[in-house]
């Protein structure tokens, strides 16, 4: 059975870099933003966050970013 590709962003990546923590329920998890686009956000993060799943990711230099795990890929999201 064929997997079905994850979404592709319709603006361009930013690369960024920058130390955030990821919430996803009632965990809090040290991640970092590597990339920006008007469609979204690449994370590396440790934690077993799942696809689909509601997300809040708190950063000083962007504030919080409010959204839904997409794709999961080993330590990227």
């Amino acid at each position: 059975m064929a997997q079905a590709r994850p979404m592709r962003r319709k603006g361009a990546c930013v690369a960024v870099n920058r130390p955030a923590v990821l919430l996803a329920g009632r965990e809090r998890t040290p991640c970092a933003i590597v990339d920006l686009s008007l469609g979204g956000a690449r994370l590396d993060v440790k934690s077993d966050v799942r696809e689909k799943s509601h997300v809040v990711v708190l950063c000083p230099n962007f504030g919080s970013l409010d959204g839904q795990v997409i794709w999961r890929n080993d330590r990227k999201a």
